[in-house]
């Protein structure tokens, strides 16, 4: 499997690589892989898999949805 990294941007000095292995949920809740703490972010807002070497980002019908 390739290696594939989530980089998240907070304004212009703090960014985050979160390392994506595998199965990845995305959300608000604690029981997410990776847990954004940000009102706009659903609970369970997305799911980020690797499919025959091809990363793919399904939204779990979060409200405010994904932008690629």
């Amino acid at each position: 499997m390739n290696s594939c990294y989530l980089a998240l941007e907070e304004g212009p000095i703090r960014k985050t690589l979160y390392p994506l292995r595998g199965e990845t949920l995305i959300g608000r809740s604690s029981d997410n892989a990776i847990n954004l703490e940000d009102p706009l972010v659903s609970r369970h807002h997305a799911r980020v898999n690797c499919q025959d070497g091809i990363w793919l980002v399904e939204d779990l019908g979060s409200a405010n949805g994904i932008i690629f």
